[in-house]
């Protein structure tokens, strides 16, 4: 029974460090960002680039973390 739990308690720590991933990668895109708007970046494509890389990260972020793995909640 302790096995089972272990693997249940490993299994949610993995999709926290998953998810923790993509928010560090998309604060390091919205830190560039935003050093490019207060560098004044003279194209939007250097604005716009750094951006959409954050909204993405933040998005699979959000799925790995809240992803379901095939078995009921209650199920360990």
């Amino acid at each position: 029974m302790k096995r089972v739990i272990q693997r249940y308690r490993f299994s949610k720590y993995n999709r926290f460090t998953n998810g923790l991933l993509f928010a560090v990668i998309s604060m390091t895109a919205l830190f560039l960002c935003i050093s490019d708007i207060y560098n004044k970046a003279v194209t939007g494509f250097e604005i716009m680039f750094p951006f959409m890389i954050a909204l993405i990260s933040m998005f699979l972020g959000f799925l790995s973390m809240f992803h379901s793995n095939g078995r009921a909640e209650g199920s360990i």
